[in-house]
This record gives C-alpha cells, structure tokens and sequence, in this order.
C-alpha cells in the first residue's frame, strides 16, 4: 500500500487537488518504471514541458 492510499481512503484529511497529484505522479511512475534511468528523466521532462505549455496557454 502506497503512503498515498491511507489519506485517499479518508478525503476530508487531504484535499482534492493533493489526490489528484497523488495520482499523476503514480500514473507516471508506471509509465517509466522499467525504463533506464536516463530516458525515464528524458520521457518526465517531456511530459513537463508538454504540461506547461498547456498551462501557460490557459
């Protein structure tokens, strides 16, 4: 069980937002668990960047 898990299990500890965080930075874990070191940096960084324009356009 993940640290996350006790507080999702419980919402009026830990706010909406912060549980959706929880589940990205999961969701990514997964994505670039079994990739070498280096291309799991390249493939966050990516999607970071993918991220931010996305947020800057709004």
């Amino acid at each position: 069980m993940k640290g996350s898990d006790v507080f999702m299990r419980n919402p009026n500890i830990v706010s909406q937002a912060q549980i959706e965080v929880w589940e990205m930075k999961d969701k990514l874990y997964e994505n670039v668990k079994d990739l070498p070191l280096s291309e799991a940096l390249k493939e966050i960084l990516t999607k970071s960047q993918k991220a931010m324009e996305i947020y800057n356009k709004n």
